[in-house]
């Protein structure tokens, strides 16, 4: 089984912990009060509510009897979200096996995604390179162990079957910084190759590229770097912005935190290329290194 196809472990808990966290909020509770009652810390409260946490039989059992939900239609719903999501995360480890702890939740989003956007500053976005640059990129930041920047590299091209997968493709909007077409990953050859493969993904119907030129100057989004959101395909399903951290991953799913995300994205956009003109860009800057070599 690939990495893409039937595996979806993040949706069944986000549904259950929107679920969970909306029946708190009616009740005036604070995540304090509940965790108390139910005897939970506060923070496994969180990820319960935040979709970061696999419900256990027994968390289900005692979060529904205190909301009063045991026998309701909602709660049979919030029992099958639950053992819907041990079921999916024990399936999902089995086939993936050797995926890195330090992606594994980055990877759940990605595979759960109906809408990828966000703002790349240093790098290709990973669903877009190729094996060369992926390695190349692997072997100066991650590894110099020959087999695992193997794994690293395959499990990557993996990653990107979410993008031509059958069944609800990703769509991807990017915005990416001029920087990443000058800064050589690799070697000349690894650039062209992998500049003329996002030309031709930017053609693909569910993927969108912007460029943000040097000539439209700096914008406030910039000082963030590289920064992705999810949206999911359930209403209920709040979307997730993750920024890129050299030492960690850090997930933000509050709405007006959000809202400031989408609201940088918005003005990055103003000032980028359109999606047609990042094509044409694309192609010269491909162009010129062809000719170049």
């Amino acid at each position: 089984m690939t990495v893409s196809q039937g595996l979806d472990p993040a949706s069944p808990r986000r549904l259950f912990g929107a679920e969970l966290r909306r029946l708190r909020r009616e009740q005036g509770k604070l995540l304090s009060d509940v965790a108390k009652h139910v005897m939970f810390s506060p923070s496994k409260l969180s990820r319960l509510e935040k979709g970061q946490s696999v419900p256990q039989e027994r968390d289900v059992r005692d979060l529904l009897d205190y909301y009063g939900q045991s026998g309701t239609e909602l709660g049979d719903r919030m029992h099958r979200w639950a053992l819907e999501g041990r079921e999916a995360l024990q399936a999902w480890r089995e086939a993936t096996d050797t995926v890195p702890s330090t992606i594994e939740q980055y990877m759940q989003y990605e595979t759960a995604a109906s809408l990828i956007y966000g703002y790349v500053s240093h790098f290709v976005p990973s669903l877009l390179q190729t094996a060369s640059y992926a390695r190349a990129l692997i072997s100066a930041l991650n590894s110099t162990d020959p087999d695992e920047i193997a794994a690293l590299v395959d499990l990557r091209l993996r990653r990107q079957e979410v993008i031509s997968r059958d069944e609800f493709p990703v769509s991807l909007d990017i915005i990416i910084d001029e920087s990443v077409f000058h800064r050589v990953v690799g070697t000349p050859t690894i650039m062209r190759e992998q500049i003329a493969r996002l030309a031709d993904a930017s053609e693909l119907p569910n993927v969108t590229l912007r460029v943000h030129p040097f000539s439209a100057g700096p914008h406030a989004a910039l000082s963030e770097g590289t920064f992705t959101i999810f949206q999911f395909r359930q209403p209920i399903d709040q979307e997730v912005v993750n920024i890129e951290s050299m030492i960690t991953e850090v997930y933000i799913d509050q709405p007006e935190r959000v809202a400031r995300y989408r609201e940088s994205l918005d003005g990055l956009k103003a000032i980028a290329l359109s999606p047609a003109e990042s094509t044409q860009f694309i192609r010269r800057m491909s162009h010129s290194l062809s000719v170049s070599q």
